[in-house]
């Protein structure tokens, strides 16, 4: 790379090589630098990451090319994502809101599948933990009842976890 700036590019081989100046014409920042400089704060999903470069194109730009040739260098993966997030909410969300924020960046359900299904069937040993987190006690009456229930469920637990989870947490005091 000579004169400080370049443009990445992919070389084939996996790896990224410097060509050119870094910004267009337009004094910009190119889009393939802008979208490695999302991804490396963090791993984003093809839907998420052309949502945000799309405020950023340019007439000519092709994200739908740039995208492709990301994903082949190995910098844009769905299920990289999905696992990510699944193993973020494991302890603190259930498979509701797993989903949602799944389907909110845009991961497609192939992807999505396998990790929300771990959350489900580990869904009420997450729920008792998540309220014994945040409610070492029982509920003492229908209205700590209710308040416990709504708690699980804005975390994206199940309506039919949340009551088994509060009455074996009530049965298991009494």
């Amino acid at each position: 790379m000579t004169g400080g700036r370049g443009r990445l590019s992919g070389s084939g081989d996996g790896r990224l090589s410097g060509s050119g100046g870094g910004r267009p014409s337009g004094g910009g920042i190119s889009l393939r630098n802008r979208a490695l400089g999302l991804l490396a704060r963090r791993d984003h999903g093809r839907v998420e990451l052309a949502r945000k470069l799309q405020r950023h194109a340019e007439e000519g730009d092709d994200i739908p090319a740039l995208l492709d040739d990301l994903e082949r260098l190995g910098f844009i993966s769905d299920a990289r994502v999905a696992e990510q997030l699944g193993r973020r909410a494991a302890g603190r969300h259930g498979p509701l809101r797993l989903a949602r924020d799944l389907a909110m960046r845009g991961v497609p359900a192939a992807d999505s599948e396998e990790v929300i299904a771990t959350a489900k069937a580990d869904e009420p040993a997450q729920a008792l933990a998540v309220l014994r987190r945040k409610f070492p006690q029982p509920p003492a009456d229908a209205a700590e009842y209710a308040r416990q229930g709504r708690y699980l469920q804005n975390r994206g637990f199940s309506p039919g976890v949340i009551r088994r989870v509060i009455r074996t947490v009530a049965d298991d005091d009494t």
